[in-house]
């Protein structure tokens, strides 16, 4: 008997109130969501309404909704980490007795259960869009990297579920990770000026992330593709594979995760440049025009009224 309170409680709520069983849950089109069209028609209006809602704003003061958003960024942030203990409670006994491999790469990984915490994982991304919302009616610049995410990432967790595989539980327990730190630190930081010192290790973190993601696809990506095409690296050379890494079609699944994150993490990572290294770098260079100017300050007091080249230019710096 494994111990798992947070399903425990969730299977008791799910056949009290509405008669169902998180291990009978199919992902199909009659759910909310479910097709193709309708998440690519939220992906186009949310992008349309936000850069709309930027140009309305233009002619209104931004609004005050400190606790509106303390509210909604304390709600994401647990349940993001119950969204990950759900998950996590049922993949640890399958860990536990088949190995990890088999939790990334056995079809029988990917059971009834997690796609319900999939297909809960997915509508938080439809959720995420009132962020920007957020944005827009504080006047709040937009970046790219932000509209980018958000939409592609609520387009990316729909293709989980209609393109399963095993793997998806990994993305999205990193993905839940860092969302329980970075909407922890925007609850905080609505309705405290106190400096958190580890806001610039958030960027770093999902940075991190995406670098996981993609070592973790390419040991996937090694399996299926030796398998299926280079047999022989196992034969002649002895490269160990996991077989039943071929038992799903992994190829759509593989071949966009790879482009959604690889365009994360280079996104990311030029963020990361332009946010910190290049505001640490302004930071170097006034700490030193500072450091000039004191020594042109105490330099000029001493001439006693004489002047110089360097003592003009010292006073035309004051």
């Amino acid at each position: 008997m494994h111990f798992s309170p947070f399903n425990d409680v969730l299977d008791m709520i799910l056949a009290k109130y509405f008669h169902i069983s998180a291990d009978a849950f199919k992902f199909h089109e009659g759910l909310p969501f479910g097709t193709l069209p309708s998440i690519v028609a939220a992906s186009l209006g949310y992008v349309i309404v936000m850069m709309g809602g930027q140009e309305i704003m233009r002619g209104y003061q931004s609004f005050n909704l400190k606790y509106l958003i303390f509210l909604h960024n304390a709600i994401m942030s647990i349940a993001s980490g119950l969204l990950f203990m759900l998950i996590l409670e049922p993949l640890v006994p399958m860990w536990q007795e088949h190995g990890l491999n088999f939790t990334l790469c056995h079809y029988d990984a990917y059971t009834p259960r997690l796609e319900l915490f999939y297909y809960l994982n997915y509508l938080f991304k439809l959720w995420e869009f009132i962020d920007t919302g957020f944005m827009v009616l504080r006047k709040r610049p937009l970046e790219f990297l932000h509209v980018y995410h958000h939409s592609a990432t609520a387009a990316f967790t729909y293709m989980f579920l209609v393109k399963p595989h095993p793997i998806t539980w990994f993305a999205i327990l990193m993905n839940l990770t860092v969302h329980v730190l970075m909407y922890y630190y925007y609850a905080v930081s609505t309705v405290s000026k106190r400096k958190i010192w580890w806001k610039k290790h958030l960027t770093t973190m999902q940075i991190s992330q995406f670098v996981l993601d993609l070592l973790m696809l390419a040991y996937v990506a090694y399996n299926v593709y030796t398998n299926e095409y280079f047999p022989w690296l196992k034969t002649d050379y002895g490269f160990k594979t996991l077989e039943y890494c071929t038992s799903v079609d992994p190829h759509t699944h593989l071949t966009v995760c790879a482009v959604i994150f690889g365009s994360y993490l280079i996104l990311f990572l030029d963020f990361y440049v332009r946010s910190y290294n290049r505001a640490a770098a302004a930071k170097q260079v006034a700490a030193g025009a500072a450091r000039t100017n004191g020594k042109a300050n105490h330099v000029n007091g001493h001439t006693n009224g004489h002047t110089s080249g360097n003592g003009s230019s010292f006073l035309k710096e004051e």
